[in-house]
């Protein structure tokens, strides 16, 4: 299904790095179809690096992400066409001897980037790379994961990310203790109208000791309105991990979720593996009940959903949302369609 929408309807995030696919995934020779914004684009790597147009061969239709990578070029599935890493059409097999006709070429091309173990899109014409903390620090190893689908909002999404007093119930088995459901006062810090949190500390199991429950340090970062992350470490500060979760809206109500697991000092390939899987079974716990929320889309207007102390995260990344002028996988008003 092909787009429909303008630039006015997804607003701000037309700037916005999306993620395409994890690097590794990326390196299989094979192309890669992405959802975003009710349409539909085709990834695949040509030697100059990752290429991004709409998943559609100008000829019939057919979605290019069915077809096959040959001689750095990609080729329809239908009839064959191959066509460059400019979007060229340069073979027509069918008709080899005629003139390739000059509308034959991809339409909806993207700038693409990798960094944090993934692949990364952006639609509009000047993207600037977010800020990455820790996925940028030589100190750390990373593993990517995703597509993860997910019936929601991308909004909606991030924000149970940032959201702290939720931990104990959802993540009971896991990282939460319904024993410790008490949040420590935590400072919401704004830079440059971007909100995170350096500190707040809350109890979570204790893997390495006797004790039922030991104290954990989070830092929260936004990096952007699709991207956020969490560092954890000890009561003291250090930090030994962190994980950022990337959303790439499919559409108002579905999102297709990528993770970017970072782990700081010598790491093995099998126990890096095995962390970020811990952490995929922490997400595969918010599902149900991030599925269930309604209205999927985030509301905006503080009117719309109740908030007490402990949501000053949340709160202050709807803000951020709202002077960011996001339009999308948002309500802005009691008269906005659910």
């Amino acid at each position: 299904m092909m787009s429909e929408l303008d630039g006015s309807a997804t607003g701000a995030l037309q700037d916005c790095w999306f993620p395409v696919s994890t690097v590794a995934a990326m390196a299989a020779g094979q192309p890669v179809s992405v959802e975003l914004f009710d349409g539909r684009y085709v990834a695949w790597r040509a030697k100059k690096g990752v290429i991004v147009w709409r998943d559609h061969c100008p000829h019939r239709g057919a979605q290019l992400s069915l077809g096959r990578i040959e001689n750095d070029c990609l080729r329809c599935p239908y009839h064959g066409w191959q066509y460059d890493d400019s979007g060229q059409c340069v073979n027509i097999p069918s008709s080899t001897s005629a003139r390739i006709p000059s509308r034959a070429h991809t339409t909806g091309h993207a700038t693409t980037a990798e960094f944090g173990g993934l692949v990364w899109m952006c639609l509009g014409e000047s993207p600037k790379k977010p800020r990455m903390v820790q996925f940028d620090d030589p100190q750390y190893r990373i593993l990517g994961s995703g597509p993860h689908r997910v019936a929601t909002s991308y909004a909606r999404m991030c924000e149970n990310f940032l959201d702290v007093s939720h931990l104990p119930f959802v993540h009971e088995g896991t990282i939460g203790l319904p024993e410790y459901p008490e949040v420590a006062d935590f400072k919401v810090a704004v830079e440059s109208g971007v909100p995170g949190v350096e500190r707040v500390v809350i109890t979570t199991p204790d893997f390495e000791g006797d004790s039922a429950g030991s104290p954990s340090a989070l830092q929260y970062v936004v990096h952007s309105p699709a991207s956020v992350s969490y560092a954890a470490g000890s009561e003291d500060g250090e930090k030994h991990s962190a994980m950022m979760l990337a959303a790439r809206p499919v559409s108002q109500h579905e999102t297709d979720v990528f993770f970017s697991f970072a782990k700081r000092g010598p790491v093995s390939d099998s126990e890096l593996a095995a962390a970020l899987q811990f952490e995929i079974d922490v997400f595969n716990q918010d599902l149900p009940v991030v599925e269930s929320q309604s209205p999927k889309r985030l509301p905006l207007d503080r009117r719309q959903e109740l908030h007490i102390k402990t949501d000053a995260l949340t709160v202050a990344w709807r803000r951020y949302l709202a002077d960011a002028g996001i339009v999308y996988g948002v309500l802005c008003g009691d008269d906005d369609p659910v």
